[in-house]
């Protein structure tokens, strides 16, 4: 098994304010794949502006790359809200329309 050494990592900043990780050696290190914590962070914002599937595939992502962090009590309550706010609504109108379809006489 190969020998994991960790490669000290300097931050900078670029033109545009978008951070650069340059490692002791010169070369940039650039992130391929987001974090699950910034898709977690994307996603939650999601819910916020009640975007539900924007939302949901935002929890789904994370969690594919991060199961454990799906835990935390608010991921829990975003997939709960966005999972009511996707759920198909009844048809028909309200339980009353339903005892009585003539409505209040």
């Amino acid at each position: 098994m190969p020998a994991v050494v960790p490669v000290p990592v300097r931050r900078l900043s670029h033109r545009d304010d978008k951070p650069i990780d340059i490692a002791l050696d010169g070369s940039t290190k650039r992130e391929v794949k987001p974090s699950a914590d910034r898709i977690r962070v994307r996603a939650l914002d999601a819910c916020d502006r009640a975007q539900w599937q924007e939302c949901i595939d935002g929890l789904t992502a994370a969690r594919a790359l991060d199961p454990e962090g799906d835990a935390d009590p608010r991921v829990q309550a975003a997939w709960r809200s966005a999972q009511r706010a996707l759920a198909p609504q009844p048809q028909g109108g309200t339980v009353r329309d339903l005892k009585d379809p003539q409505g209040p006489r």
